[in-house]
């Protein structure tokens, strides 16, 4: 059984084993196809994952070099419903994009203690209803139901807009562009990925909306200065990576092409067929950008 994002299986939980090399602990779990994975076990340690017992977990990603990310379903919260929250405390804050905002902090069944934003807040109130919008290693991702925040209302995920860069800031020991949408509403961006397209302030760009960060606000993806998705270009090619994986015991057969950057992209290559020589060049479509990386798919093997 080949192993695809988004599937759903129960694992069997077949041990509990610390690394020695970073100390990190981890659960042994095993699919029904015989294949064994690590789980880390502190962000899944209030779970109650015992050996001898079978968890479900989705295939969250599988990353460019065929490395495969679980994710076990959360016992009590289901992704895209509501439920209210306990909160812990409430207090002023002015986002990235220059909104005054209330930050909330509440608390779910476990006692974790999660950050949502509200434009206004009763400061009475015991609960507050707050949709789940994705659960990723262990933690909700939330948003509140109700008074959300302006700036992630006004823009439509998978639009292009044109976007003006009118500062750069530090935020969490990173370095962002704050970035005016046409309906001026300010947004940011990471600068770090994007420095080399030329990017800075004063100058504007055409980006595309993508899904909300983990903070309610939008993530904008510039367009590449090269390349355009759905366009064939050739791309060097300067590696070859071929192993079984041991999940699923599939064989991953990748090469590695350089951009016009000379950053390093990895591309599916068929199994049953031959290699071309280092350094010569194959066609590749772009398929996506992701943090100023593209997305390639091969197009012909002669």
């Amino acid at each position: 059984m080949v192993l695809e994002e988004g599937q759903v299986a129960n694992y069997l939980v077949i041990a509990i084993k610390q690394i020695e090399e970073d100390g990190d602990t981890f659960f042994i779990l095993q699919h029904p196809n015989g294949g064994k994975f690590l789980l880390p076990h502190q962000p899944y340690k209030d779970y109650n994952i015992i050996v001898g017992n079978e968890i479900t977990c989705r295939i969250d990603k599988i990353n460019c070099s065929g490395k495969i990310f679980l994710e076990p379903i959360h016992p009590i919260y289901k992704e895209s419903q509501e439920y209210d929250f306990r909160v812990i405390s409430s207090a002023p804050v002015t986002l990235p994009t220059g909104e005054l905002v209330e930050t909330v902090i509440v608390a779910d069944c476990f006692g974790n203690k999660i950050e949502v934003f509200t434009t206004e807040i009763d400061l009475s109130i015991k609960l507050l209803k707050c949709k789940i919008d994705y659960i990723l290693k262990g933690k909700l991702h939330l948003s509140t139901v109700e008074n959300k925040p302006k700036s992630i209302k006004t823009l439509e995920e998978g639009s292009y807009y044109k976007f003006k860069i009118i500062a750069e800031i530090g935020l969490e020991n990173r370095p962002y562009f704050v970035v005016e949408a046409p309906d001026r509403t300010k947004h940011f961006i990471n600068s770090r990925p994007y420095k080399k397209y030329g990017l800075k302030v004063g100058v504007t760009f055409v980006g595309v909306v993508s899904k909300l960060s983990k903070k309610g606000l939008f993530l904008i993806e510039p367009n590449h200065p090269v390349y355009m998705i759905g366009s064939v270009y050739l791309f060097k090619l300067v590696e070859v990576v071929s192993y079984t994986r041991e999940e699923d015991f599939k064989q991953i057969s990748r090469v590695l092409v350089i951009d016009t950057f000379n950053e390093k992209t990895a591309v599916e290559w068929p199994i049953n067929k031959s290699y071309p020589e280092l350094d010569s060049h194959i066609e590749c479509r772009v398929i996506g950008l992701r943090k100023g990386k593209v997305v390639l798919e091969q197009v012909r093997v002669d």
